[in-house]
């Protein structure tokens, strides 16, 4: 279950450590396998680390050139000043002024759904998302994938 409502906000400018990987196609059976070795990969280099974290883990997506797939990281929010462990880059995503949110309540495998309810609420909004997404695990802990939350932002491009 999800919300039923986008909101736009802004969202400050976020410095994450990464580990990354390619999705052959912009799908969820594509896609889960290289984000959940992602974090499983971050989680082992960023064990001994944790003290440069400072939030909820953040996935990032990017589409790539020519419809070649999907690039996805796996990411913390560290501090400006973090000195990262090998394997793991920094990536700085900036600030956005005008981010479509939507938040989804439940597993991930019912995440689909809500991409595209927010894609279909940013079309009838008049706007237009650019080729970037996030996944913010707000609360992602329990064992029960139904209590998760995720919020999911889409930067939305000048009118």
């Amino acid at each position: 279950m999800s919300q039923t409502t986008i909101e736009i906000k802004h969202v400050p400018a976020l410095r994450l450590a990464v580990v990354r990987g390619r999705a052959p196609e912009i799908d969820s059976a594509e896609i889960s396998p290289v984000i959940q070795h992602g974090f499983a990969t971050l989680g082992q280099a960023m064990a001994d680390h944790r003290d440069l974290v400072v939030g909820p883990p953040v996935a990032y997506y990017e589409d790539l050139p020519d419809g070649a797939g999907l690039e996805c990281c796996a990411g913390l929010p560290v501090r400006a000043d973090a000195e990262l462990p090998d394997g793991v880059e920094a990536l700085d995503l900036p600030a956005v002024e005008r981010m479509a949110t939507y938040l989804h309540v439940g597993a991930m495998d019912s995440i689909s759904a809500a991409y595209q309810e927010l894609g279909t609420g940013i079309a009838q909004a008049g706007d237009r998302p650019d080729n970037t997404s996030r996944e913010v695990y707000i609360d992602c802990d329990a064992p029960d994938q139904a209590q998760w939350i995720t919020e999911i932002q889409m930067p939305l491009v000048d009118r």
